[in-house]
């Protein structure tokens, strides 16, 4: 978007202030939702993973290393969209209702980290999460998060299909135990013969996926050693 004052193009980041049109664009900036509506609890079902979103989901796994001492969010956010190619959105609208704005500073510095879990650890202190959708990785509430649940099947893996109950307690034990509904939180799960179909946020998921591999990989080094 142009300044209509001719001091460079307007900030997408919400920041308010005006970029100087000699900077590189980021190639895929981030950009500001329009609004959040104060909808009932939507659990999506799991669609077939489009081409983007599977890039994305691969994109969070990769190492990245970054430093924000008192940074704005939106320029911290402006500079992983660009490190990295990824598409964010901040939703403002969500962010207002809780009385943050995009320029809310964050403080974060880790060498060698997977990109999910440095997201993760800057947004966690200012109560905010991601959540992958409509093919872009948006940065809002947890109760916004929370009202566009994500359903998805997870695999129990093949050494421990005779324990699914077993499992799904210890999974709901371990795994950010005040998010289920055993504990009043809005994340379900309900064991199908050899998956689970769990109602949840996008970190919660990735919260999930990575107790199997753990699980898994212990219980055979478990069963290596007994022998």
């Amino acid at each position: 978007m142009s300044d209509p004052f001719g001091g460079g193009d307007t900030d997408p980041f919400g920041g308010g202030k005006s970029v100087p049109t000699r900077r590189p664009a980021a190639r895929r900036p981030v950009a500001n939702a329009a609004a959040t509506p104060k909808a009932q609890v939507n659990a999506q079902a799991q669609a077939p993973v489009s081409d983007v979103e599977a890039r994305l989901q691969a994109l969070l796994s990769d190492e990245t290393t970054q430093t924000f001492i008192n940074t704005p969010l939106n320029e911290a956010l402006e500079t992983v969209s660009r490190t990295h190619d990824i598409p964010i959105v901040l939703d403002r609208r969500a962010l207002e209702e809780v009385g943050l704005t995009p320029d809310v500073p964050v403080t974060l510095s880790l060498k060698n980290v997977s990109l999910r879990s440095f997201m993760r650890l800057m947004l966690r202190g200012l109560q905010l999460t991601y959540m992958i959708k409509d093919e872009v990785l948006q940065i809002t509430t947890v109760e916004v998060a929370q009202r566009n649940l994500i359903v998805k099947m997870h695999i129990f893996p093949k050494s421990l299909i005779s324990k699914t109950d077993q499992i799904v307690r210890a999974l709901q034990s371990t795994v950010q135990p005040a998010t289920w509904d055993i504990s009043g939180g809005p994340s379900s799960v309900v064991p199908i013969e050899n998956v689970m179909a769990i109602s949840a946020t996008a970190d919660v998921h990735d919260d999930v996926a990575e107790f199997l591999i753990k699980l898994e990989a212990a219980y055979e080094k478990s069963k290596s050693q007994n022998k």
